[in-house]
């Protein structure tokens, strides 16, 4: 792997290069134009260009804008070009290569090495939590025991992503396959990847996700990076809240997998469009994306492969292979020649339909080829569907279906229709409305209509089965009405699950009389949730259509915490909303209410504060005229109002919904919500600087807690006297403050909560004179606030790690810091601490005319 000096090196070399190799004496020239000049001789020059040394602070100013300039040179003239990177990339990299260099004695490389060819960062932050080697066995799946007709294909496919040879620097664009639905085009790739493997060619891992294209509502672009994440051990807790947030995270993923492990291949298939595949390529050229498509992925600047129906003979021979690989005497195809090869022709020599047929065939021992042939000839409309990939196997699909079972049959449309990716065996219960037939589904996995998931006892169906089962519901009454039978049933149980399950999460007493879907513990509640997330947030969404809006608002109200707890802030906005226009319709006020609540709640998480402010004010005129018994429900919206208005730094108005927080708390007799609601008093009185009235607030809360135990809420508390001790000069008991509440939030496993005290511990050394201890951990806080994702919160600091820098004299690491939290908080719409960055650049001379590079305007 690549050292950081030589990294640095790499990339000052190739830049230079772009840049058309301007001279020395220029390059000095640059130096002397600045304002003020900066010096530096052509000696020095050629030891950074030559890989002999890194610059050092006293040289930094000049650094970047020698970048700037050759990053201009290079884009000039019709010249090749170079990738611009941001001034804070730039930043970074010097910093990691000063950090070796100091390791090094001075940066140079042992003797005998060379600078390796550039590894790439990615555009965002380059240190990303680091990921865990996760067996990516378990996200491929197999390929099929039968491949046939697909040798060229394969072939072509495979010298596509064999690295390149002679150590020449990967510039391969990604590969999309392309065809007709059931064509074959994952079973080429999943081959394809299998092959890669098995080869090496992919140390770091090879990875599946299904962008589910063709269903109603495809896997988002942003969900594939998630599930993606996962995937590469970032745990659910530490996603970061917006897309934008997400995808850097994965760009940096793959950049430390690449230079930790090696390549990686990403299979992405079932891609609907070009955008739902983009935001999934690498940063760097070293992986390899392969996706599959039944449309042509014009915009994806990939190499096309377009995969057509099998040749004659291969088709049959898939035939011959299905029907002997479960019975190796089966002799029907030899004896019945004419007639299987017009069974092809009927199926279009599509491998999908080749399978189904195979499994009719197979299903019946006794049933000749021709009948099945004559069968698949007397349906009228077999030819019209050939023209179009989704329906041309619906002669087939029929012939499966007609061979069902009433209660199979059902069953098939009920796993067609559940909300989700796949189907538990728990939910199929529920939806089926009592105990599951013996071996029903498994009569369906037999026949190839449903396909069993990896976890044991979930399913999962091929779009085009699904479709086909979804025409059959809307196209007769009988049916529709029944499925919305079943939809109904598993609302509810999803609803009462999700009850069940926040119970556990949020350790409230078990009701009276106890739960018959309860869970052991928080740990199962949770598991459940996480493994049936997808579903309950698709479920959640039937609140748009009238005969499951009242389940729906339930279902959503009982996911808020979950959605916190996970970090699912953008699930959480979009179920509420839908949740918030059901309960309207309803006229359901008090549903109103909670769902306009949670909303506020959410849009806060995501920094949308004026929308957060605008919810939570539709929450309290929701509940106007209710009677006094929802006293509590309007407090807690007055309190979450006040948390928005204080992000939003609307004091005064923050101090007022406080106190009628706590008057309704108080004519409630809601002991927790009085705390909370001093609390939030205390932690605004504090950005008042009134000191005396946030302590009085602060016990107070204290106060009411004895009889409670909120321990998340006693740590924040305690942090907050923590807040005031400082601000009134009573530094070691500040200090003792953050340590406790530090401790609270540690044993909790709330890394966050832990990240703050232990910043605000550092602003009391800071205020102590104590600068390099106040620095040294405010750098770390910084790492951990950037492995969960807490991009907001990683923002303060580093401001705050800007301060204690500047006390130190260390004013160009300090200006480093200022521009990546003020390019954080532009990018988070965080104006005012915006405003704090650009304040203290300015003050140092470091910000000048419009933003340079770094961060946006």
């Amino acid at each position: 792997m690549a050292g950081d000096a030589q990294r640095f090196w790499a990339e000052l070399a190739a830049v230079y290069e772009a840049a058309g190799r301007p001279t020395l004496d220029r390059l000095v020239r640059l130096g002397r134009e600045q304002r003020p000049p900066a010096t530096v001789a052509d000696s020095t020059l050629s030891g950074w260009l030559n890989a002999g040394s890194v610059p050092g602070r006293a040289h930094t100013r000049y650094f970047l804008v020698l970048t700037a300039f050759l990053q201009s040179e290079a884009g000039r003239g019709g010249r090749t070009g170079y990738p611009a990177r941001p001034e804070a990339w730039w930043g970074q990299l010097l910093t990691r290569a000063r950090r070796e260099r100091n390791a090094n004695r001075g940066g140079r490389p042992p003797a005998g090495n060379g600078a390796p060819p550039p590894v790439p960062y990615p555009d965002g932050e380059p240190s990303p939590p680091s990921p865990r080697a996760h067996a990516d066995l378990s996200a491929l799946p197999a390929p099929g025991p039968s491949f046939v007709g697909r040798t060229d294909e394969l072939t072509a496919l495979l010298d596509l992503l064999h690295p390149p040879q002679d150590g020449a620097a990967p510039t391969a664009p990604p590969v999309a396959i392309s065809g007709l639905g059931g064509v074959g085009k994952t079973s080429l790739a999943l081959r394809a990847a299998h092959e890669a493997r098995r080869a090496g060619w992919f140390p770091g891992g090879v990875y599946f996700v299904d962008l589910h294209g063709a269903d109603e509502s495809p896997l988002t672009a942003d969900g594939a990076l998630q599930v993606l994440l996962r995937a590469f051990g970032v745990e659910p807790e530490h996603t970061p809240p917006t897309a934008d947030e997400r995808a850097g995270l994965y760009r940096s993923v793959l950049e430390r997998v690449a230079a930790d492990r090696g390549p990686v291949l990403l299979l992405a298939d079932n891609a609907a469009a070009s955008a739902q595949v983009r935001p999934l390529l690498p940063g760097t050229p070293a992986h390899r994306v392969l996706t599959t498509s039944r449309n042509v992925l014009a915009q994806l600047g990939a190499h096309q492969l377009r995969l057509g129906m099998l040749p004659p003979a291969a088709a049959l021979t898939a035939l011959h292979e299905a029907l002997t690989a479960a019975d190796p005497g089966d002799r029907r195809l030899e004896r019945e020649g004419d007639a299987a090869r017009e069974l092809c022709r009927r199926c279009g020599h599509l491998p999908l339909a080749l399978q189904i047929a195979a499994a009719l065939l197979v299903a019946d021992p006794g049933k000749p080829v021709a009948e099945l042939a004559d069968e698949l000839r007397d349906i009228a409309t077999r030819m019209r569907y050939l023209d179009d990939g989704e329906r041309a196997v619906r002669a087939a699909f029929d012939l499966s279906y007609r061979l069902l079972t009433d209660e199979q049959a059902h069953l098939f449309r009920l796993l067609a229709l559940h909300p989700g990716a796949d189907v538990s065996v728990a939910a199929l219960t529920a939806s089926y409305g009592g105990p599951l037939p013996v071996r029903g589904v498994d009569t369906l996995v037999r026949a190839h209509l449903v396909e069993p998931r990896d976890a044991r006892g979930r399913w999962r169906m091929h779009d085009l089965v699904r479709a086909y089962a979804v025409a059959e519901v809307r196209g007769d009454p009988r049916l529709h009405e029944r499925h919305e039978e079943a939809r109904t049933r598993l609302l509810a149980h999803y609803g009462d699950r999700a009850t069940a399950a926040r119970r556990r999460v949020l350790a409230l007493p078990p009701p009276l009389p106890p739960e018959p879907v309860g869970f052991a513990d928080r740990e199962e509640a949770l598991a459940w949730l996480d493994a049936e997330r997808g579903s309950l947030v698709a479920a959640a969404h039937w609140a748009a259509e009238p005969a499951h809006a009242r389940g729906a608002v339930r279902l959503a109200l009982n996911l808020g915490e979950y959605f916190a707890l996970r970090r699912r802030y953008d699930d959480a906005v979009t179920v509420y909303e839908q949740a918030l226009r059901a309960a309207r319709w309803l006229g359901d006020r008090v549903g109103e209410g909670k769902c306009a609540n949670n909303l506020g709640v959410a849009l806060r998480w995501t920094q949308r504060l004026e929308e957060a402010v605008a919810a939570c004010r539709a929450a309290l005129r929701a509940y106007d005229g209710l009677p006094d018994r929802y006293a509590a429900s309007r407090g807690r919206s007055w309190h979450n109002l006040a948390g928005a208005l204080t992000l939003s730094r609307l004091f005064d108005e923050a101090l007022d919904a406080e106190d009628q927080a706590a008057r309704l708390a108080a004519e409630a007799g809601d002991v927790p919500l009085r705390a909370r609601a001093e609390n939030g008093r205390g932690h605004v009185l504090v950005k008042q600087q009134r000191y005396d009235e946030a302590l009085a607030a602060l016990y107070r809360a204290r106060g009411l807690m004895a009889d409670i135990g909120d321990a998340p809420l006693g740590g924040m508390v305690t942090n907050n006297i923590g807040r005031v001790l400082r601000g009134t000069g009573r530094l070691d008991e500040a200090a003792d403050a953050h340590r406790s509440a530090r401790a609270t939030f540690a044993a909790l496993g709330d890394r966050e909560g832990e990240a703050t005290c232990r910043n605000e511990e550092a602003l009391v050394l800071a205020d102590q004179g104590r600068f390099a201890a106040a620095a040294a951990e405010q750098r770390a806080v910084v790492a951990v606030l950037r492995e969960i994702g807490a991009r907001y919160r990683e923002a303060i600091v580093s401001h705050d790690l800007g301060l204690s820098l500047e006390g130190l004299g260390e004013h160009e690491e300090a200006a480093e810091v200022y521009a990546h939290a003020a390019a954080v908080f532009a990018e988070l719409g965080a104006d005012y601490h915006l405003g704090l960055c650009d304040e203290r650049l300015a003050a140092m001379g470091a910000l000048s005319g419009p933003r340079r590079a770094g961060g946006p305007g």
